[in-house]
């Protein structure tokens, strides 16, 4: 995956796509800031043109028309590809999808199925490999800052560079430092474009001194972009490092109980409609910053 930032005046990005067979249909997955965009595609000697809504996505595909061969030997040529992603404004998202499983991957972490799909039963392992994936490296990063109650400084934000996370559950490690005894500190997703809070803010006591901290925190497709917000509740203290990883156990058990028994995970409900018009949830203000009238359909300052 990689992250086009087109702002107001445009950019593109030109890249390789290295096959070990000869082309064929080949799959794009989109994703889109907060804001309206337009994206085109030149895959192959093959262009495309693609509008995209606020936190939408899209999945394309393309027969690759052009394409460079490097030979090795009779049985494993390798096959360049040429792909150039161009954005006049706003953001983007592109990633390569390998198959049918990978695009139906990608449409589930998007919140956009409705119903469990068979072909996602193989992506429900045993608790051995839950417990591999949870040793890759996801994102981390030792910027962190110090945060103290009651003053200027009662927040830091973690800014995951335009690493977008999409739907899951994850588990946040931080390395902190407790300032003063009894400290509280809240850990919560936020829009990284608004700044709004994200989903429930999770608290945890931290004693003076240094210590590891684990946060679970789960999030809606929507903010695709975001950061994490440490606020300190109570006391004061810094973040020395931190890291976050998808928490694994807790998907697949999810999607376990969604196969079984019925019933979609709350963070596989696609928010991204709500998220366009400004309405991101949370734990203050369950329906945004618009609260919603009686009547149905209709939405009152």
């Amino acid at each position: 995956m990689f992250h086009v930032s087109g702002g107001w005046v445009g950019k593109t990005k030109e890249k390789q796509l290295v096959l070990y067979s000869e082309p064929k249909e080949l799959s794009l997955g989109l994703r889109s800031g907060p804001s309206d965009t337009i994206v085109e595609i030149e895959l192959g000697g093959v262009h495309k043109e693609i509008a995209l809504g606020a936190w939408d996505q899209k999945v394309i595909s393309i027969v690759p028309e052009e394409w460079k061969t490097v030979d090795r030997d009779a049985d494993n040529d390798i096959f360049f590809v040429p792909l150039k992603v161009a954005v006049p404004h706003h953001e983007i998202w592109v990633s390569l999808l390998s198959g049918r499983r990978e695009i139906d991957q990608f449409q589930l972490f998007g919140g956009r199925l409705q119903d469990f799909l068979e072909s996602l039963r193989a992506d429900i392992p045993d608790a051995r490999l839950a417990g591999m994936i949870k040793e890759v490296n996801y994102y981390s990063s030792e910027k962190g800052g110090t945060l103290a109650a009651e003053s200027g400084f009662a927040s830091v934000r973690l800014s995951l560079d335009h690493t977008g996370l999409p739907a899951g559950a994850y588990t946040l490690s931080s390395k902190v430092n407790g300032l003063t005894e009894n400290a509280v500190l809240g850990f919560q997703f936020r829009d990284i474009e608004s700044g709004k809070a994200v989903g429930k803010q999770v608290k945890r006591a931290i004693r003076k001194g240094v210590q590891f901290v684990h946060v679970p925190l789960e999030k809606n497709y929507a903010p695709f972009g975001c950061e994490i917000t440490v606020t300190a509740l109570q006391g004061s203290g810094e973040v020395l490092f931190w890291e976050i990883k998808p928490d694994a156990r807790k998907i697949l058990q999810d999607l376990k109980i969604w196969q079984e028994k019925g019933g979609k995970p709350s963070w596989l409900i696609d928010n991204s409609s709500l998220a366009a018009q400004g309405l991101l949830l949370d734990e203050e203000n369950p329906v945004g910053e618009q609260q919603r009238s009686g009547k149905e359909g209709e939405v009152t300052e």
